[in-house]
């Protein structure tokens, strides 16, 4: 009897991975994940209310995320690390200048930490974070990711795995042909990013 209820059990759960959607380019993937660094401290983590949805395939994610994370059905968990050249990127010591406080859009409200969004020579989106105030009313600020040169360790439970309708593959499309993809580090257009949410100021 105990032997036909297994049976019946694996049957089931089989059954129901087989109708599962597994995650996939074009799919509409909701993840809930802890972002360690090489510490043990805690970076970043989901709240149970707030998991991260992205599309699959579209840069909304780094890139080495989604190959680790492709093939994997909903309900199941996978624990990996990733070196920063799979993360973002090493620390760049010349992603570091000083910028005359002037140059922000509010200069005597600007805070320690906090970023803002800048056009580069070429026309792309930088975004840059504040160090340090100097005493020639300069500000240091730095170009790099918060997570550069820093080893990642991630927990990842997938929730959902759905296929994205084809208004989201669309407005998806739209927008990763506007930003442009950026290679691994996943850019600063725009893109979600564990371990960075921009703030909307923008410097001139």
């Amino acid at each position: 009897m105990i032997g036909a209820l297994q049976s019946s059990q694996a049957d089931a759960s089989t059954a129901s991975m087989e109708h599962a959607y597994c995650i996939g380019p074009g799919m509409r993937v909701t993840l809930s994940y802890i972002l360690r660094d090489e510490d043990g401290d805690i970076v970043e983590a989901t709240e149970p209310d707030e998991p991260l949805v992205y599309l699959h395939g579209f840069g909304q994610v780094l890139p080495a995320l989604e190959r680790r994370i492709e093939g994997m059905y909903p309900g199941s968990q996978r624990s990996f690390t990733l070196p920063p050249e799979e993360g973002y990127g090493e620390h760049d010591p010349d992603g570091l200048f000083q910028v005359h406080r002037s140059e922000f859009p509010v200069p005597e409200e600007v805070q320690l930490d906090e970023e803002f969004t800048l056009e580069g020579p070429d026309g792309e989106e930088m975004t840059l974070r504040v160090l340090e105030f100097t005493e020639d009313d300069h500000v240091l600020v730095d170009t790099n990711h918060p997570l550069a040169g820093v080893v990642l360790h991630f927990e990842v439970t997938v929730e959902g795995v759905e296929p994205a309708s084809e208004e989201e593959l669309e407005a998806a499309e739209r927008a990763l042909t506007e930003r442009g993809f950026q290679g691994e580090m996943g850019g600063f257009g725009g893109l979600i990013q564990l371990g960075r949410k921009p703030k909307k100021s923008r410097a001139t």
